[in-house]
């Protein structure tokens, strides 16, 4: 058993490096990246709701991190100069809506790593577009076929300011949103689909295989002696 343990590990120590992937994912219009609601991070601010989209995975997955595409309403400045951070939290789902929180951390506006992608084409204003990308600092593991939610929203330099615009996705998934006003009165219905993408790192399926017939040989190995007079 000894063997079959340090072999296991082996397996694991030469598996190579395992990169994150896109476990789920609901994509923007590349060309013309279509304004959505606005989300808040915190209460207090001019807009005061926070918004959510549902998700479903299709396996068991240790999520690592999240992406998802917006921009400022642009009425003062068209980047993102009044966005100090953004709070990134993933629900529980409870009837139908976000429940408990399973996760939840806030990031500077610079370690969401934002790329410009383009404008958002459908205001008129014509604010930049952008791609934030973040890696939780302790992953997260999820259930596949189990709904959750994900919620992002600013936290604003000056709380009357420009909101931060969550922008749509390009297809429709099933034209469910969540939006909460902060006023204590939980979450609430919205239309649409957002745009986002759930990334994580999967273990090689081999290896999975081989510790699985570990745990197996392990609880035989147990019975047996349990079974000795």
């Amino acid at each position: 058993m000894k063997k079959l343990i340090g072999l296991f590990f082996a397996a694991l120590l030469f598996a190579g490096p395992v990169h994150a992937v896109v476990v789920y994912s609901q994509l923007p219009d590349p060309v013309n990246y279509n304004s959505g609601p606005t989300t808040d991070g915190v209460a207090g601010q001019f807009n005061s709701v926070r918004m959510a989209d549902n998700f479903n995975l299709g396996s068991n997955a240790t999520v690592t991190g999240v992406a998802w595409w917006g921009g400022s309403e642009g009425f003062n400045d068209p980047d993102l100069t009044n966005f100090d951070s953004f709070a990134v939290t993933i629900y529980a789902s409870s009837a139908g809506m976000p429940g408990g929180a399973v996760y939840s951390e806030t990031f500077l506006t610079a370690d969401t790593h934002p790329t410009l992608v383009g404008h958002i084409d459908n205001s008129s204003l014509n604010p930049n577009a952008y791609r934030h990308n973040v890696t939780f600092t302790a992953p997260v593991s999820l259930s596949g076929g189990t709904e959750y939610w994900l919620s992002i929203g600013s936290i604003n330099a000056d709380p009357d300011g420009d909101g931060y615009t969550w922008i749509m996705a390009l297809a429709s998934v099933d034209d469910v949103t969540a939006f909460d006003d902060f006023a204590g009165t939980g979450w609430g219905n919205d239309l649409g689909d957002l745009a986002f993408e759930v990334h994580a790192v999967p273990l090689p399926a081999a290896v999975w295989l081989f510790g699985s017939g570990l745990v197996g040989l392990f609880a035989v190995g147990r019975r047996r002696r349990s079974l000795r007079p």
